[in-house]
């Protein structure tokens, strides 16, 4: 083989080289704004809120239709959901019945996302009135998620027909997270 023929082998090769680099270059770019473009899951967007539509469908939350979900806040990454009367004044929300509320915290575990819910019908007294952990309400323990919608209801309705503690709990931590970040 002639030095010329080597040569314009390599140059062929080189040219092969460009032409396939440009081309992967271009499926580059296009799986680079796929990856842009692709939505990532938000537990709060695409679980819970799914979640609070799910129960406000249930018939005993028929004089609460209009929901909020809210958060996540403090440390634990606190999620409620506030289930609320309609034509009640913002000032007037969390009196009485006015307010029907669950609240959730998520794990990230190696099998995935793990819900669980707060039951704040125990105070385990475990962290000191004013703490962060008692701010973060952390005295409160985490409960498994019921099996239904309908569990997560009757977890609800069980707690108003005890004085309505989950809403005045929730209204207590949003209290607290306002003074902390006063």
């Amino acid at each position: 083989m002639s030095l010329e023929e080597m040569l314009a082998r390599f140059n062929a090769s080189v040219k092969r080289y460009t032409r396939k680099r440009a081309a992967l270059n271009t499926e580059l770019h296009l799986i680079q704004r796929k990856i842009k473009e692709l939505k990532q899951p938000y537990w709060g967007e695409d679980l819970i809120g799914p979640i609070a539509a799910a129960i406000s469908k249930d018939p005993r939350m028929s004089e609460h239709p209009v929901y909020q979900v809210m958060g996540p806040f403090g440390i634990c990454g606190e999620m409620p959901i506030h289930f609320y009367k309609l034509n009640v004044p913002d000032d007037e929300r969390f009196q009485g019945d006015n307010c029907r509320s669950v609240t959730f915290v998520s794990r990230n575990t190696e099998d995935g996302l793990t819900l669980k819910m707060v039951d704040y019908s125990v105070n385990t007294g475990e962290y000191a009135e004013g703490s962060i952990g008692a701010m973060n309400g952390m005295n409160h323990p985490r409960v498994d998620l019921p099996d239904t919608i309908r569990g997560i209801v009757d977890f609800m309705t069980r707690f108003l027909s005890e004085d309505e503690l989950t809403a005045r709990a929730n209204v207590e931590l949003i209290k607290g997270f306002k003074k902390a970040a006063g």
